[in-house]
């Protein structure tokens, strides 16, 4: 269920301590991996501690798998107002939490990249304002990300994140930019911005003409939008290397992106 590491609470702060052994107190968790039958002994406390279980989240809803990866979120920038936090792979929630308190540890039940898997995002929820994209601002260790929307799946990983929250003013006209990444292998993020709530259509063809994947056929709310190709046709069956480009219709209006899938 998990990897060589432990998490202890440092202060104020959750540190990932993966060397030395753990020494637990109530509030504290860690997630251990064994190799064989084992048995778990530890102090009877003098007197036995409220346990109190994390409040279940009632607006994002998902499935509950055996494995999973960990992730912490230290701080959202600007310290938005919301009531729970869910994490996305290939438009479905993954996991969720209720903000009770940082820093909020989520486990998100995701598909490895080579099973298919596409990146993650994270959506916030408040009764007030409703959904709001969000961001990876800084990943820890070893990652800065400063603009792009998603993380790649990490099966079994713990990292912490510091997130920024996405409000853009609604744009004014038809945009398709640049897929994330591009090349790319085997998944890539396309966001486009919508100037109106209207159906919209996002296909996939190939460099002879050919239509490969049907993204996207909906109506979708103007705003900022984006759509994970994980280089599957409709057949979901893996495409070969190439260039591929996508193409945005909405109200008569179409733009054309190319994209470079390298395996």
């Amino acid at each position: 269920m998990a990897e060589d590491w432990s998490m202890k609470k440092d202060g104020d702060e959750w540190i990932s301590d993966g060397f030395s052994r753990p020494h637990l107190k109530y509030g504290d968790s860690i997630m251990i991996r064994t190799v064989r039958d084992c048995e778990f002994v530890w102090n009877n406390p003098l007197t036995t501690p409220i346990i109190v279980d994390p409040r279940k989240p009632s607006y994002f809803k998902y499935e509950e798998k055996p494995n999973y990866e960990t992730i912490m979120i230290a701080s959202i920038e600007g310290n938005p107002e919301f009531t729970e936090i869910g994490v996305f792979q290939d438009d479905v929630c993954i996991g969720a939490r209720v903000n009770e308190a940082y820093p909020i540890q989520i486990l998100a039940y995701s598909t490895p990249e080579d099973e298919g898997g596409g990146a993650l995002s994270f959506m916030l929820y408040s009764e007030s304002k409703g959904t709001i994209s969000s961001s990876p601002a800084t990943i820890q260790p070893g990652n800065y990300i400063a603009n792009e929307p998603t993380i790649e799946p990490e099966l079994y990983g713990f990292r912490v994140l510091t997130l920024k929250t996405n409000n853009q003013p609604m744009p004014s006209v038809l945009a398709l930019h640049s897929n994330y990444p591009n090349p790319f292998n085997p998944s890539t993020t396309i966001n486009f911005s919508l100037p109106k709530t209207a159906p919209v259509r996002l296909v996939i063809y190939n460099i002879r003409g050919q239509k490969v994947k049907d993204l996207l056929n909906e109506s979708l709310e103007c705003g900022n939008h984006s759509v994970v190709w994980n280089g599957r046709d409709d057949g979901n069956r893996s495409v070969a290397s190439g260039v591929y480009f996508a193409r945005l219709e909405q109200s008569g209006v179409t733009i054309i992106s190319k994209m470079m899938l390298i395996k």
